[in-house]
C-alpha cells in the first residue's frame, strides 16, 4: 500500500488543465499486492499514478472465466442467436444499418441524427445516496461509456470538447471501446489511447460486450486506465477510503462476478461502495453488497427513440426505468448513461449523446 503525505484535501484528479505540469504517467513504485487486495492510489497533485495490476488478466479473473469469455467470443454468432437481442434477429432478415440510414434520410431527419451523435453533452449531475457518508460529500465521477470509438473516428475531437476543463475526483469508462469485431485491435487502441490522454487522472474502467477481453492488457499497458474484472481497489478520499468495484460483462459473455469483485473489500459501513457495471441488469446483487452508487450503460439510451425519449425497440429485457437517467435499487441509486458513442450507424434520435460529471451527496 501507497499512500503518499498530505493527500488528505487533494483531489484524486487532476483536471485536464494540469496535464501540462503533470510529466510522463508512469506506474506507483508498489509491491504487487495480492488479487483483490486493498492496495492504494499513490495520489499526488501534479502526478496522478495508478498502481499496476498485480496479475495478468486471465489470472486476476480465474483461468476458467477467462477461458469461457474467450470461448464465448469465438463463437458469438451461436451464442448471440441464443439470446433476446432484437436488432441481431432483424438483421438477420433485414439490412438494419442500411434500413436505418435511408429511414431517416427519407424523413429528412438524418442531420439532425448526425448532429446529436457529434455533439455529446456535459450533464452535471447530483445524487443523493443513502449509503454515502456526509464525510465524502461532494466526491465527483466524470463518466464516459459505450464509445463504439471505432464506428466514427470523428467523434473524438467532441469528446475531447465536452470533457475539456471538466474537474472531477475520478474518471471512469464503464465498457465497450469498440464498435465491430471487425475492426483491426491496434486500430481500437489508438483510438481508445487518444481519449485516455485526455482524460482527467486516475481511469479507471470495466470492458463491454463488445469488448474482446484481449483488449484489456494493451490498454493497461498504456498506463492510462486500470480495467476492474471482477475485482476492486481501495482509494484514499478526505483522509478516508472508498472502496471501487468494477464487473466484467454481464450481458453477452455472462462473466460478471459481484462477490469476487468484493472478495477481500472493508464493510461498505468502513468504505462506502462503489461498483462499475457495463449495465444496469445487476441491480438486486449490487444492493445486496451494499453499493451506494453504480455508474453503468449498455442501453444507450435506445439510441434511435421517440419524442420523448422512448426507445423504438425493447433492450435485452429490461426495466423501462433502468434504460437511461437516474434510478433506485433499495438504498442504492444507480445512473444508466445514454452513452458517449453508440453502435451500428453513427447517428442518435431523441436520444443525445453524453459525458456525464456525477457529484455524490449524502442522503
Amino acid at each position: 500500500m501507497v499512500v503518499l503525505p498530505n493527500v488528505k484535501d487533494r483531489p484524486i484528479c487532476a483536471p485536464p488543465e494540469d496535464k501540462s505540469r503533470q510529466g510522463k504517467r508512469g506506474f506507483a513504485n508498489a509491491t504487487d499486492p495480492p488479487h483483490g487486495a486493498d492496495w492504494m492510489h499513490a495520489v499526488d497533485s501534479s502526478l496522478p499514478l495508478i498502481a499496476p495490476p498485480a496479475h495478468p488478466i486471465a489470472q486476476r479473473m480465474t483461468p476458467e472465466r477467462y477461458a469461457t469469455r474467450v470461448e464465448r467470443q469465438r463463437n458469438r454468432e451461436r451464442y448471440q442467436s441464443q439470446r433476446y437481442d432484437p436488432l441481431y434477429l432483424i438483421s438477420r432478415i433485414i439490412p438494419v444499418n442500411q434500413t436505418i440510414r435511408w429511414g431517416l434520410k427519407a424523413t429528412g431527419l438524418y442531420r439532425h441524427a448526425r448532429r446529436e451523435f457529434t455533439t455529446p453533452r456535459l450533464v452535471h449531475l447530483e445524487h443523493r445516496c443513502p449509503r454515502w457518508p456526509a464525510a465524502f460529500d461532494g466526491l465527483r465521477i466524470l463518466h464516459l461509456t459505450d464509445l463504439h470509438i471505432d464506428i466514427d473516428p470523428g467523434l473524438i475531437p467532441a469528446i475531447l470538447a465536452g470533457i475539456e476543463g471538466a474537474e472531477c475526483d475520478l474518471c471512469v469508462i464503464t465498457g465497450d471501446f469498440r464498435n465491430s469485431h471487425d475492426t483491426p485491435r491496434q486500430e481500437v487502441l489508438q483510438l481508445s489511447q487518444r481519449i485516455l490522454e485526455a482524460l482527467p487522472q486516475p481511469v479507471y474502467g470495466t470492458l463491454g460486450n463488445h469488448d474482446e477481453v484481449e483488449l484489456a492488457e494493451p490498454l493497461e499497458a498504456t498506463g492510462l486506465i486500470r480495467l476492474l474484472m471482477n475485482e476492486h481497489v481501495v482509494l484514499p478520499f478526505r483522509g478516508g477510503q472508498f472502496t471501487l468495484a468494477g464487473i466484467d460483462d454481464t450481458f453477452f459473455h455472462e462473466a460478471g462476478d459481484i462477490p469476487a469483485a468484493m472478495a477481500g473489500a472493508p464493510t461498505a459501513q468502513e468504505s462506502p461502495r462503489i461498483l462499475l457495471a457495463h449495465g444496469p441488469d445487476i441491480v438486486e446483487e449490487a444492493d445486496r453488497h451494499q453499493v451506494a452508487f453504480t455508474p453503468c450503460g449498455h442501453t444507450h439510451g435506445g439510441q434511435i427513440c421517440l419524442p420523448g425519449g422512448k426507445p423504438l425497440l425493447a433492450i435485452d429485457k429490461l426495466p423501462s426505468h433502468l434504460l437511461a437517467g437516474a434510478w433506485r435499487a433499495g438504498d442504492m441509486i444507480g445512473y444508466t448513461s445514454r452513452g458517449t458513442g453508440g453502435c451500428r450507424v453513427p447517428v442518435r434520435l431523441n436520444c443525445p449523446a453524453e459525458i456525464t460529471l456525477h457529484t455524490l451527496r449524502p442522503a
